[in-house]
């Protein structure tokens, strides 16, 4: 009980935000992706970031073995971002089918880029909070939420 308490009492201290995975295409999802299992047919080109150095792709790499995915998706990653926004560059620029990411990379490039949401119960138990969200120029808040 005691080690709820601090949790939750950390929680309120550090988590001002959280990322919400998603499926990340580029504009139009020409490949039809629609769920996690599609990124492991034959023929996708998906993209990561890379699990060394991005939360994201380890997000990603957690996501696939919690679901069991992770040998059959990965045989068709064909490239790692080097950060989250080079990761969903590779969306924008149709450089891949697919990233898995998190949905607000979608608001980055809207004209670009369609976001396909992953099932709650396909994502629960994995976490990585944000001590802290960036604001970007015109932002309003200290984190916008979509």
């Amino acid at each position: 009980m005691r080690k709820l308490l601090v949790l939750l009492l950390l929680s309120l201290i550090f988590f001002a935000c959280y990322l919400i995975p998603a499926i990340i295409t580029p504009k139009g999802n020409p490949k039809d992706i629609r769920t996690l299992q599609d990124l492991g047919k034959d023929g996708i080109k998906v993209g990561i970031g890379n699990p060394d150095t991005v939360c994201m792709g380890l997000y990603a790499i957690e996501l696939l073995e919690k679901n069991n995915l992770l040998k059959q998706v990965m045989r068709n990653v064909v490239v790692y971002g080097g950060s989250c926004s080079k990761t969903a560059n590779l969306a924008a620029l149709n450089k891949v089918d697919a990233i898995v990411g998190w949905r607000v990379l979608h608001f980055w490039n809207p004209d670009k880029m369609d976001f396909i949401p992953i099932k709650k119960s396909a994502s629960e138990d994995i976490l990585y909070p944000h001590k802290y969200s960036h604001l970007h120029s015109g932002q309003k808040g200290i984190a916008e939420i979509h």
